[in-house]
């Protein structure tokens, strides 16, 4: 006697998969009266009744289009017995490809993901958090793969598959429950020019350091990938991923932080004292810290507050610190007018002397080749000479252009947001003229004067630094005018004025 019913099984896909999809239903009635019929329907709310005969169900989706289809089944044998419905869900990505993504550092913000391998839980450590959003004009797409990888750091690497790298956790937004799978991969869909969150923890507190550059790439549902990368500002003494307003004052400094709040004052240093402020802890945060012409530095780091004293340099030498050894931490450095480097790794403690320029030439030392790591570089009355760090020639054979002239000032940034700091200058008058190393066009912008001191940085958070200056007298003693990359308006903020304020930026 047959009592028991046929058992279906399918052969639906797992996932998103880039095109229509032939699924097989295979019934089997084991020593049973044998399988009479197989019926199936298909539809977007896996509620239809299973009535077209068949085993072979063809899912297609429109070109152009996401598309999640269930396919309802069951089979009957041949003395009545039928099995209970089920259904296998076919997800198909036909939308076309992205023509990018654009992605931005939001700060240390949250708690959200772990340290370890798999580690979904919040850990005591704030997550670096990034907004991506896909191009408008995309469709709506399917993410199945996120990386995150740090340029700086050896093995910084975060991703969303199940290997030896560290967790990347990504949700809807920034108080949203994560989009990841017990297993940590991700397989969700975002609409059209929409945007997510994605969460990197800080596993050895020295990742998200001043300058450091990062760079995502997203895997889609059809086999497709885009990448974007970005630099966390300098002068980030909050650590919200937008440049502060900051002066320093005779051993006080008054920093507006771009987050809101009050002013946050703190005492290190003296009038004779020169200002160094730079992430020389790691922590995504700019420390305070002074340099005196006897060489002394010292260093308030915000990740313990602790003071850091160091003797490094001399009366003749000029501070130039940068995270010239890539580790995500600012190295403190010194150069001496007539072309000698002297540099303090913090990543192991050497020291590395460099020759490169002469008397009379300026110290601009940028990451002018994208490779997270400073470069030397010097200027002299329009000459630029850079030595690249990425240049693995012994000697480095310093690249050379001509841009400025004797009555311009060399202010070196990333003002395309390409990751690369660009060869710029400014006149007095107000003229800035930038070399865009994204395609090597120059850009002339006026904004400034006579009485302003060019004082760029990345104010707005977009990843490019802002035209913006500072009038230390006069009738707008105190005024900040910044001209915002994101949406080309102005900024005005008045911060400082007395005579003895330096700006910090």
């Amino acid at each position: 006697m047959d009592i028991g019913p046929p058992t279906t099984t399918d052969n639906a896909p797992a996932g998103w998969v880039g095109s229509d999809s032939t699924v097989t239903l295979m019934p089997s009635d084991g020593s049973g009266s044998a399988v009479a019929i197989t019926q199936y329907c298909t539809d977007t709310t896996n509620t239809c009744a299973p009535l077209t005969t068949g085993t072979s169900v063809l899912v297609s989706c429109p070109t152009g289009s996401t598309c999640q289809t269930y396919v309802r089944y069951r089979s009957v044998d041949n003395v009545g017995n039928s099995e209970a419905v089920k259904s296998a869900l076919v997800r198909i990505d036909k939308a076309a490809a992205p023509t990018g993504i654009t992605l931005t550092y939001n700060g240390k913000l949250r708690d959200k993901v772990g340290q370890r391998d798999r580690a979904r839980d919040a850990d005591g450590t704030i997550d670096g958090v990034f907004t991506v959003a896909l191009s408008p004009g995309s469709a709506n797409r399917s993410v199945t793969r996120l990386e995150l990888r740090n340029t700086a750091i050896p093995g910084g690497i975060w991703n969303t598959q199940v290997d030896d790298s560290w967790t990347l956790g990504a949700a809807a937004g920034l108080d949203s429950p994560l989009l990841n799978a017990g297993d940590d991969s991700v397989n969700f869909v975002v609409s059209d020019g929409g945007n997510f969150k994605i969460f990197a923890a800080d596993y050895e507190g020295r990742m998200f350091g001043n300058g450091v550059k990062f760079t995502l790439t997203v895997e889609f549902g059809d086999g497709t990938s885009a990448s974007d990368s970005v630099r966390l500002p300098f002068f980030d003494f909050d650590g919200d991923g937008k440049s502060d307003i900051g002066i320093y004052r005779d051993g006080t400094w008054i920093i507006k932080p771009s987050g809101g709040g009050a002013n946050i004052v703190e005492s290190l240093g003296a009038a004779s004292d020169i200002p160094v402020p730079a992430d020389y802890d790691g922590d995504g945060k700019t420390d305070i810290a002074i340099y005196r012409t006897n060489g002394e530095w010292e260093i308030k780091r915000s990740s313990d507050r602790q003071v850091m004293k160091v003797g490094f340099g001399g009366p003749a030498f000029i501070p130039v610190p940068g995270d010239y050894d890539g580790d995500g931490k600012a190295d403190i450095a010194v150069y001496l007018d007539g072309g000698v480097w002297s540099i303090l790794r913090s990543s192991d403690g050497g020291n590395t002397v460099v020759a490169h320029g002469g008397v009379g030439w300026d110290a601009v030392a940028a990451d002018y080749d994208g490779d997270g790591k400073t470069d030397i570089a010097v200027h002299f009355g329009g000459a630029w000479s850079i030595l690249y760090s990425s240049d693995s020639r012994n000697p480095k054979v310093p690249f050379v252009l001509g841009h400025g002239g004797p009555a311009w000032s060399p202010i070196p940034a990333d003002y395309d947001g390409d990751g690369r700091a660009d060869v710029a200058v400014y006149h007095p008058v107000g003229a800035w003229s930038v070399v865009q190393s994204v395609n090597n066009t120059n850009v002339v912008y006026g904004h400034g004067g006579s009485t302003a001191e060019p004082v760029p940085a990345d104010y707005d958070g977009d990843g490019k630094a802002d035209i913006a200056v500072y009038f230390p007298d006069g009738a707008s003693a105190g005024a900040w005018s910044i001209k915002r990359s994101s949406d080309n308006g102005i900024t005005s903020v008045a911060h400082g004025g007395a005579s003895q304020d330096l700006p910090l930026n």
